[in-house]
């Protein structure tokens, strides 16, 4: 049996409460004049600042549609771009939104204007889009260079350069820069680049900078480059004020600056995740980027102050170890609570970056970390490093009961590799080697509270023991060519797992499998094809039919009839583990992400009576190319459409503005294999799924 999956929106009840305003990787800033600012980002990310950036809120955008550039041709209208073609212009309020642009063309990268009138929009696949009307209407610009265009700079209102990027296949990126000496009518070839562009500035005709491996200059029109010897490397932006004065942040968030139009430069080392900056004035300077960082200087770069709150280290393990205490343990960081998760503290953690850990009761953990194995006997307070012999490789560890502990890896050399298993019988105090009957390498165990635990095989193979280990039998009931990961019971009876299961073709596929005798006999209830993605990072049920997965590349799975059928929503940022108690859910991962949940209100999707009110009729239905949607909306604003075939493969994820009222929107299904489809749609409103039948041509 195999889940049907629908998709529907995160935002709507799962609440972010760290970090704060976003984790979103932000990716464009702007400021209308020195007070309002407007910055954008990953994930429909919107943020808006009235007081010149000190303090920043979150617009609600209700789309997943990364949002890449924000520009503004005065100080009223703000015009932003993204992804699936999505230009859409509004003003600071962010009350109306007019979409321009969506769907028809790819990705679109940057958005700048020259001036009240004239303004550019460039994006994949050789897209550049010019306004002259301030933005009213928007022409496509024809060139004859291929590549993704991803930044473009004007010295003065008639030339321009723009830069952009393309992949030959057996070979590697390569890069143009083009130049335009009649306000971007026509585009001419400069050079093909030996590096890749991340970003230009041009500071005259003949001057300027790019952004690349190396920082690099020219004086003569980009014809020649010269790179300066810097200390760090792979820069990903570079700005300047005017001729003299610049700046060039690297992937680490370090920063340099020139006083001499980028003769020398003096390096400004920072500890941080952002990879972009702006600069207002002399002064006043912005940096953002990573998991929604945003920092602001207002000396010139020398005293920076981080603009948000919350710590942004990864967090790797959530356990509760009754129903009002609950750790949560990341990179150097843990968080705590004594009331159910209403309040969370945040401590130090000097154990370092945290990759496993596993609890005996509410005072004993043992945490893996990169400098070590770590013991905490006072409810993580304080930590002792414990003395044992790790494998070379450190797979996880768990505990049997209040003294029996384990931790399983892999010892490997030039010509052998191994199975480890190390066992405590004192708490985690002292270790020695142990193994499974047959020696298999373990990927992860799990135990439940009366001593009944599982083994999961690296490759497939479950093993279980009824007496915390003594004992261990392999479970015959087990799918074929399936492996294991993460396992919960809600009961001791009815359990979930997720895995992967490979076909025998060797793809491999997203899997969650069910039991409902004590975990002797196993049977898939959801399959997702996992193409060149990682696998399920965590699984929680909160009883025997409602339970949640989540998924590093940053999605939350969701079932509420034991895996007959499941929603799909979506963070930005990976999700590493889930857990809850006492009527909640947290989910947490990069960037300090947690996310909360109350259980009884759902993954966001509005209950029954409001699904019926989107699609109003598909016709036709059976179709051979296209379908027309008739919806209904009760207010203008964004949709998102997706459609999935019946193992979840998604063949369409679009995000739509549309007006009030009914509407017609048409889906051009001629690509799809005959079969049977999911059209999803859902707004901050309403939600609505429905089925279309492709048919092939007589």
């Amino acid at each position: 049996m195999f889940g049907l999956l629908t998709a529907g929106h995160v935002s709507a009840q799962w609440n972010l409460i760290n970090p704060l305003p976003t984790n979103n990787n932000l990716k464009d800033m702007i400021f209308l004049n020195t007070s309002k600012g407007v910055a954008v980002g990953m994930s429909g990310t919107i943020l808006t600042t009235s007081n010149g950036g000190d303090i920043w809120k979150t617009v609600p955008f209700h789309s997943f549609t990364n949002l890449n550039s924000v520009a503004s041709p005065d100080s009223d209208a703000v015009f932003i771009c993204g992804d699936n073609g999505l230009l859409i212009k509004t003003d600071f309020s962010f009350i109306l939104i007019d979409t321009l642009e969506s769907g028809q063309y790819g990705n679109l990268n940057k958005i700048l204007f020259l001036n009240h009138s004239v303004g550019f929009c460039i994006g994949n696949d050789r897209l550049i889009l010019k306004t002259t009307d301030a933005g009213r209407h928007w022409i496509p610009v024809t060139f004859g260079y291929k590549g993704d265009l991803v930044d473009l700079s004007f010295p003065d209102d008639s030339v321009g350069y723009l830069a952009g990027s393309f992949y030959t296949p057996f070979s590697e990126y390569s890069a143009t820069l083009l130049i335009t000496r009649d306000q971007g009518t026509s585009w001419n070839l400069v050079d093909s680049l030996k590096f890749t562009p991340n970003a230009i500035c041009f500071t005259d005709s003949l001057t300027g900078f790019i952004a690349s491996y190396d920082l690099l200059k020219t004086t003569d029109g980009g014809k020649s480059w010269s790179a300066d010897t810097l200390p760090d490397y792979y820069f990903l932006d570079v700005c300047f004020q005017d001729k003299q004065n610049g700046w060039a942040i690297s992937y680490e968030g370090n920063l340099v600056k020139t006083m001499d139009g980028g003769n020398s430069w003096n390096r400004i080392t920072r500890n941080g995740t952002s990879n972009h900056i702006l600069v207002l004035d002399q002064d006043t300077l912005f940096t953002y980027g990573y998991g929604g960082d945003i920092w602001v200087s207002r000396d010139g770069g020398m005293q920076w102050t981080e603009t948000g709150q919350g710590n942004r280290n990864p967090l790797s393990v959530i356990s509760f170890v009754d129903d009002k205490r609950g750790f949560i343990l990341g990179d150097s960081v843990l968080y705590r609570t004594t009331d159910a998760g209403v309040n969370w503290q945040m401590e130090d953690h000097t154990a370092g970056n945290i990759d496993d850990a596993a609890f005996a009761n509410k005072d004993r953990c043992l945490a893996l970390a990169w400098r070590g194995t770590w013991l905490t006997t006072d409810g993580c307070r304080t930590w002792h490093q414990v003395n044992v012999s790790l494998p070379r490789a450190v797979y996880g560890c768990a505990f049997a009961d209040e003294s029996t502990a384990y931790i399983t890896g892999v010892e490997y050399g030039h010509f052998f590799s191994y199975a480890v298993v190390l066992k405590s019988i004192d708490g985690g105090e002292t270790w020695t080697t142990d193994s499974l009957p047959g020696k298999p390498l373990i990927r992860e165990l799990h135990f439940m509270p009366d001593g009944t635990g599982f083994a999961m095989g690296f490759s497939g193979g479950l093993y279980k023991t009824p007496d915390a280990g003594k004992s261990w039998e392999q479970i015959a009931g087990m799918p074929v060519r399936t492996a294991f990961r993460k396992m919960n019971f809600p009961t001791m009876e009815t359990g979930y797992a997720t895995g992967v299961f490979t076909d025998t073709s060797g793809r491999p596929y997203n899997v969650i499998c069910k039991t409902i005798d004590a975990g002797n006999q196993w049977a898939q209830v959801f399959l997702e094809d996992t193409s060149f993605r990682p696998e399920y990072s965590g699984v929680y049920f909160v009883d025997e039919s409602k339970g949640y997965v989540t998924g590093s590349e940053g999605f939350i799975l969701k079932t509420t009839d034991g895996g007959t059928s499941w929603t799909k929503d979506f963070s930005t940022n990976g999700l590493y583990a889930i857990g809850g108690t006492g009527g909640r859910i947290w989910a947490i991962g990069a960037y300090g992400t947690i996310l909360s949940n109350q259980i009884d209100s759902g993954l966001g999707i509005p209950d029954s009576a409001s699904r019926l009110n989107l699609i109003k009729a598909i016709y036709p239905n059976p179709f051979q190319r296209q379908v027309e949607v008739n919806l209904s909306l009760d207010q203008q604003g964004p949709v998102r459409i997706t459609v999935t075939d019946l193992t979840g493969r998604r063949m369409l994820d679009l995000t739509l503005i549309f007006s009030a009222g009914e509407s017609t929107w048409t889906f051009d299904g001629s690509h799809l294999a005959p079969g049977v489809y999911i059209l999803n749609l859902s707004s901050g409103l309403g939600f609505s799924s429905a089925r279309m039948l492709k048919i092939s041509r007589e």
